[in-house]
Parts: C-alpha cells; structure tokens; sequence
C-alpha cells in the first residue's frame, strides 16, 4: 500500500503536513470503511453457500456424501466443497485488507501525534541553531540502519552523557562561587 509514504512527515514543512494530515487520514479511513464493507458482504457470501451446500447436501443424501448424511458429514462436505473453500478465501483475504487498512489508519494518529509532538520541539526551540552539528538525515539512516530501538537507546545515552557533564560543570562552577552567568 501507498499509505508508508503518505506517513512521511517533512520537519522542515510542518505547516505544510499539519495542512495534509486530516485529508490523508480521512482518505485511508474512508478506503477501511470501504474495505469493511467488502468483508462483510464476503462473510454473507459464506454464509450463503454454506447454506446452499447443506441445503444440497441433505437433498443428494447418500448419493452425493456416499455415506448417510449427519451433521458432521454434511459439514466435512461442505467445508471441502470447491464454492466453499472460495468464499472463504475471499472472506480471508477482505480481513487481511481490513487489517492493514486499520494498521495505516492507527499509524495516521499516531502520525498526528508525532506532528504535535515536533511543534512542541519547534516551539521550545529544539531546532534552533544546534550547538553540535547534527543532521536529520544522519538520525533517520542511523535509525534505519540500526534498529529504532538501539537508536533511541544511543540517543538517550547521549542526551544522559550531556546531562551529567552539564551537571558537573554546574557543581564545579558554584563550588569555585561562581556561577555561569558570572563567567
């Protein structure tokens, strides 16, 4: 499906993907609507020829099962029946599209908590001048490269790295009585 790159977000155009989000999140929940509707039509349509085959089943007796027609026997026959065995592949694969479509629907709220998430970033000024060049092409391959999970943790061992050392500069300084704006 197309919706990974739709969940793309350009940081450096977050008015922009602000502006697309509840297009593109309506776009993907109108196609799962659409797909739920094709599942549950899919479902009938089981229904139907199941009914239809024991129907059949009951009527051919022991002429077409070759054996007398109970209910276990009857089911076996159906479930094997080639019309049958369609219908449910049909219903299968209507729940699959089901599934991933409400996969790319949760991942557009997810997305849109991510865009709130990088305002709040900007409007604390995270992306202000860096002290230390960083590039967000570098972040994403490294992420991509390396697993999400050990690249937030490498991440946070930097951010804690950088904590600490600010902390020591902050004990230092107010042991000598000064402090940073006095130097």
């Amino acid at each position: 499906m197309e919706y990974k790159e739709d969940l793309k977000i350009n940081i450096e155009e977050l008015e922009i993907e602000w502006l697309r989000q509840p297009g593109l999140y309506h776009q993907y929940a109108e196609k799962l609507a659409h797909a739920q509707r094709v599942m549950v039509k899919a479902h009938e349509n089981v229904k139907i020829v199941t009914a239809e085959l024991v129907e059949k089943a009951g009527k051919g007796g022991e002429t077409l099962l070759g054996i007398k027609p109970t209910g276990a026997n009857v089911e076996s026959w159906y479930r094997q029946h080639e019309d049958h065995k369609e219908a449910k592949n049909e219903l299968i694969d209507a729940q699959f599209e089901v599934n991933v479509l409400q996969g790319a629907v949760d991942a557009f709220v997810q997305r849109k908590k991510a865009l709130e998430k990088l305002v709040d970033l900007w409007i604390g000024n995270y992306y202000a001048s860096p002290k230390e060049p960083r590039s967000l092409d570098d972040i994403a391959f490294s992420m991509s490269e390396k697993g999400l999970d050990k690249c937030a943790d490498e991440h946070v061992k930097k951010l804690n790295t950088k904590k600490l050392n600010n902390k020591k500069i902050n004990k230092e300084s107010s042991k000598n009585g000064k402090s940073k704006k006095e130097k």
